[in-house]
This record gives C-alpha cells, structure tokens and sequence, in this order.
C-alpha cells in the first residue's frame, strides 16, 4: 500500500473501512447465534428434566399411600374446575 497510487489507496482503505464493518456484523451474528444455541440447550435440557418426572409417575403413584392418591386428585380436580 505504501508504493500504490493515492487513488488506488483511497479504494483500498474504503474496501478495508468495508471489510471491518461486515467482519463487526459477522462477530455480532455469530454471539447471537451461540447465545441462541445455549438457550436451546439449556431448553432441551428441562425438557429432559420434565419427560424424566413425567415418566417417573406412575412409579410414584405406585408407591403413594392411599391418602397421598386422595389428595393429589383432589387438588388434580380443584385446579381443573377452578
């Protein structure tokens, strides 16, 4: 760039001012992207956490003493009708 002519300078400068400005979108783009990756994961994540309690209950209604059956129904019952 030293040895290049000033008008040829001036066009390099513009396509490095335009680079910087695409490469700061690209790194802006790609924290995004890995933040949305991380919440997806962390998503998953709980979803795996529910599908694990959700399977897990019919071994705990199997074990619950008749009062704890009676009373998860019952407020089963109460939260649907209120």
């Amino acid at each position: 760039m030293r040895e290049a002519d000033e008008n040829i300078c001036s066009f390099i400068q513009a396509d490095i001012s335009q680079l910087s400005e695409e490469l700061s979108r690209t790194r802006d783009l790609i924290v995004r992207l890995e933040d949305a990756k991380s919440s997806e994961s962390k998503s998953a994540k709980g979803q795996g956490e529910i599908k694990k309690i959700i399977f897990s209950f019919p071994a705990f209604i199997e074990s619950s003493a008749y009062e704890e059956k009676l009373s998860l129904f019952n407020t089963v019952i109460e939260r649907i009708i209120i």
